[in-house]
């Protein structure tokens, strides 16, 4: 038999736990606990229940992770002397990276964006004398900005779709602390770019979550699942051009009515054409939203 334990709000089935009773890091499994995906993207684990004395067992239940995190801890260890992790970028050692399965080296080729861009949508221009975009002239967003760190490519591009397809979720964080460099705006809530429940049921997890998680603590306000939803589902827009994305994103966002008069910072992990930071801020400023900032982790240059 187990008890069901919901890492959110520390509660079980049958017995109410503290958070002092859960020994292990926030997001990342514990040892010999099976993790589930619920519909609400709330991370559920499974304790064998004879970890438990009684109901309020303390010492029994936080022993129990104590040796298991333990014993983790030195396989994992031993392991790493036997068979060193190696960078899948240029093979090199990688095993006491922070930001594995990336090498140091590799991760310090990542570049900061520095050059002439849209003061709205944050388009690389060809100049700084550039104010705006014309697509920003012709038709502007109801976000007061978007910046995003670097160019959709090289290692950057690599990590977020070592995390994104590879499921590498411990690359959420070093990527978040990309996002922290960046000038932020003072912001009530951090809301991620959210996917739609048949999308969400494949890939198990919500890669703009995971990294908002740790720039919503680094920031120490809230990360707000709940306020902005896609009900509609769109194909994969990879290779659509920005007016067939539009027409696809259209209506593709609902915010919740508990978003009016905040201040919310929007965050997606790669903006292309721009059309879903705008679909998902118009979504929001509808639903009474005071201001949008939208925050990226790269930008794809426009196709010539």
């Amino acid at each position: 038999m187990h008890v069901i334990i919901s890492w959110k709000t520390r509660t079980a089935v049958r017995y109410r736990l503290t958070p002092k009773m859960i020994c292990g890091v926030v997001g990342r499994p514990l040892p010999g606990v099976t993790q589930r995906m619920q519909k609400n993207e709330r991370l559920f684990y499974r304790v064998p229940k004879s970890a438990i004395r009684e109901p309020g067992g303390c010492d029994d239940l936080s022993k129990y992770f104590f040796f298991r995190i333990i014993a983790h801890m030195a396989i994992a260890s031993l392991l790493g002397l036997l068979f060193p992790q190696r960078c899948p970028l240029c093979e090199a050692p990688a095993h006491a990276s922070r930001a594995l399965p990336i090498c140091e080296s590799c991760w310090a080729t990542i570049q900061r964006y520095t050059g002439p861009a849209c003061s709205l949508c944050g388009l690389p221009a060809v100049s700084h004398h550039t104010e705006r975009c014309q697509e920003c002239v012709s038709s502007p967003p109801m976000f007061v900005f978007s910046r995003s760190y670097g160019i959709y490519e090289g290692v950057l591009k690599k990590a977020i779709h070592f995390l994104k397809f590879d499921g590498k979720r411990r690359l959420a964080k070093p990527l978040a602390a990309l996002l922290c460099e960046l000038s932020l705006p003072a912001v009530d809530a951090v809301v991620p770019v959210p996917l739609h429940i048949s999308r969400l049921r494949k890939r198990e997890f919500n890669q703009t979550a995971l990294i908002g998680k740790h720039l919503a603590g680094h920031l120490r306000i809230s990360l707000r699942t709940d306020l902005l939803i896609k009900t509609k589902a769109t194909a994969a827009q990879i290779d659509v051009d920005r007016q067939e994305r539009l027409k696809n994103l259209k209506k593709a966002f609902t915010a919740s009515k508990d978003v009016a008069g905040l201040r919310i910072l929007l965050i997606d992990d790669v903006v292309t054409t721009g059309a879903t930071a705008r679909e998902s801020a118009k979504a929001l400023k509808n639903a009474g939203a005071e201001e949008v900032f939208v925050v990226a982790l790269a930008r794809s240059l426009p196709k010539c």
